[in-house]
């Protein structure tokens, strides 16, 4: 039986994602810490390469990966209900005049958790499909239903559309009559609806419920205080009413990433060195709180340039094209794996437009996208 190992190409242009990321610390304006950053994601793509090479053309060696993904997933996911349970304050941010209380479990805010959990729903709809027994599709449901609860209760907009962009992927590349694909279509479009009209049904807090509750009116001789240098950009004027957070409402993002593109243009090229984003960015905008512009795209563009962007977006192409040849020539086992990492690669691309984690290794989301996407190439593996 001749050997078999992945497709080379994503290996190839990952390589020279890595390199370019390395090699950014000779003109990075934080050198160590280009160098720390740097290290991690090269740690990150060697154990993703080799848990490829070690799963090509092992369909079930995928879905042993895949499965720890989701469990993975689900232990964060049930971590967060812990904490609420022993700590409201912390695993609940509280309500301001713009944003509504805002569930965060065990995340450093209420989107980090959520990203991890928007890859993790296709995933999950795979497991259900793969289950045999009932008692596990109970669980797979449940853990289903535990991840969607936890992102609608944070009220991650990008993470719903993520989620749902990778189960509209999932269904419509099942092998399976075009009636029953509607239907699961209809079914994610309705699930879909229903999470979004109860995530607008908390509300921000009241302008005159704040003032009421700050005390008597006294003199302040602190600008920082009254008009803090991170909401200097776009504030409302005075007795304007407050910003309000809103479905399709930017939430300040687009002035940040407005900003974020008038800074790549003093480093166009090549940047200013990976890891380096949350300096080269700095959040002066009134009704955004990030230390980063919260886009993947613009963050790569920042650290490495328009060079690193469009090294980028080649292993994204590269990765896509495996995905596509997979999904059009393998057949069973293998083809429901290759359709759960298809799944998680649109639904991670989509999430990369709201989200800056792509290329952040310490992010869980990160390691579960790259992990899912290098499992492509294994499936897709060819003769040696």
């Amino acid at each position: 039986m001749p050997r078999r190992r992945p497709r080379a190409a994503p290996f190839v242009a990952l390589g020279a994602f890595v390199t370019l990321a390395l090699v950014s610390s000779a003109w990075s304006a934080r050198t160590g810490w280009t160098e720390r950053r740097s290290g991690a994601l090269l740690l990150l793509a060697v154990a993703g390469s080799a848990l490829a090479a070690a799963s090509a053309a092992r369909p079930e060696a995928v879905r042993r990966i895949l499965e720890a993904l989701v469990a993975a997933a689900a232990i964060v996911a049930l971590l967060g209900l812990y904490l609420l349970w022993v700590s409201h304050e912390q695993a609940v941010q509280s309500a301001s005049v713009q944003y509504p209380a805002r569930y965060r479990g065990i995340g450093q805010n209420p989107n980090t958790v959520p990203l991890l959990l928007a890859l993790a729903v296709p995933l999950t709809l795979w497991l259900w499909t793969e289950a045999r027994a009932r008692s596990r599709k109970a669980l797979v449901a449940g853990a289903l239903l535990l991840f969607d609860g936890s992102i609608v209760a944070s009220g991650s907009r990008g993470a719903l559309i993520a989620a749902l962009a990778g189960a509209i992927v999932w269904v419509v590349t099942l092998r399976q009559p075009w009636r029953l694909r509607l239907a699961l279509l209809a079914a994610a479009a309705t699930v879909f609806a229903a999470d979004v009209a109860i995530t607008q049904i908390p509300k921000p807090l009241s302008p005159a419920a704040v003032h009421g509750a700050s005390g008597p009116h006294r003199v302040v001789k602190d600008a920082e205080l009254v008009v803090p240098l991170e909401d200097e950009l776009g504030r409302p004027g005075k007795g304007a009413p407050p910003i309000r957070r809103t479905l399709f409402g930017t939430s300040g993002r687009a002035r940040a990433w407005d900003g974020a593109l008038h800074q790549i243009a003093r480093r166009p090229v090549a940047g200013f060195g990976f890891g380096t984003e949350q300096f080269a960015f700095v959040d002066r905008y009134y009704g955004f709180d990030s230390s980063v512009p919260e886009n993947s795209y613009l963050g790569v563009a920042l650290q490495l340039g328009v060079v690193g962007l469009a090294a980028l977006l080649v292993l994204l192409g590269a990765l896509a094209a495996v995905a596509v040849r997979a999904l059009r020539t393998l057949t069973g086992r293998a083809l429901a794996a290759a359709q759960a990492c298809a799944s998680v690669v649109v639904a991670g691309v989509v999430l990369g437009l709201t989200q800056s984690y792509l290329t952040s290794p310490g992010n869980l989301a990160s390691s579960t996208f790259w992990i899912a996407a290098l499992c492509l190439p294994a499936l897709a593996a060819e003769n040696v």
